[in-house]
């Protein structure tokens, strides 16, 4: 499949394959677009804070999404899927340029990838559950970005991670129902959720002076003293646990459903000092 917006100037490729039989399902799309900056109604070109045309960019983003369902004779369904994408920015920010900063430029890329398996059990007919479904995920996402720009003697390039986060976790529902069929009727739902976010996050970059070569991350040639933490690395746990019945009363033509769930978020920042 093929797709053009005039907006941006952007063409989009898109894949989608699929086969299976009643056992097994697979299912890959893949998709890949590029692109310029957005269209206004500026009509002022040239450099600096005067421009109104958009600043010279392009971008090229790619991602894909697969999946594997397998099911059992007893209906069990296992689940498995990967999908990830990448979208990288090129600019030429014309709008910054002044007396002193002859070029402004970047290149931005965010990263993701997300891994996932899991089963639903349709037909459990266990005491504590009817149906049961888990799944258990990863997924590391990333953003970066590198610029280059200058003052009147220094050249300086910035290489900067805003943040970068890995990111485990699952989650556990099951249902109950009781009474179905007569005046009062239950559905009771309940489960866990958990998961751990490892955070990390820093602004690097160095200077050279123009005129003698000398290089350095400190102030003489940076903003400041660099590299720079944004935030502290960090681990944050969070749990929860919750249960919900849906009460059917008068042959279902009243319901009230009452819930309750209960999260436990613990941040554990490391010393930045």
């Amino acid at each position: 499949k093929e797709l053009y917006d005039s907006s941006d100037r952007s063409l989009t490729s898109t894949v989608t394959m699929a086969g299976g039989n009643q056992r097994n399902g697979i299912l890959f799309v893949g998709n890949h677009r590029e692109g310029q900056a957005l269209a206004n109604q500026g009509e002022v070109g040239g450099t600096g804070a005067a421009r109104t045309r958009p600043d010279p960019r392009s971008y090229g983003a790619d991602s894909f999404l697969g999946k594997y369902v397998h099911t059992a004779d007893s209906g069990r369904a296992d689940r498995i899927s990967l999908d990830g994408a990448q979208t990288r920015t090129r600019t030429d920010s014309l709008s910054n340029i002044t007396p002193s900063v002859g070029y402004y430029r970047s290149q931005d890329e965010n990263v993701r990838v997300r891994a996932t398996a899991g089963q639903w059990f349709p037909q459990l007919g266990g005491v504590l559950a009817d149906t049961l479904d888990w799944n258990v995920y990863w997924q590391k996402s990333r953003t970066r970005t590198n610029t280059q720009t200058e003052t009147a003697t220094v050249a300086r390039y910035f290489q900067s991670l805003p943040l970068q986060e890995r990111v485990f976790g699952g989650k556990l529902v099951a249902v109950k129902q009781v009474g179905e069929g007569s005046a009062v009727t239950q559905t009771v739902s309940y489960g866990v959720e958990l998961s751990r976010t490892d955070a990390q996050s820093y602004a690097g970059g160095y200077g050279v002076n123009k005129r003698t070569g000398a290089s350095g991350s400190g102030k003489a040639f940076m903003p400041g003293n660099y590299p720079l933490h944004l935030i502290p690395d960090s681990e944050t746990d969070r749990y929860a646990a919750f249960v919900q019945d849906e009460l059917g009363l008068f042959g279902g033509r009243l319901e009230i459903t009452p819930a309750v769930r209960v999260d436990r978020y613990a941040y554990k920042p490391q010393d930045d000092a």
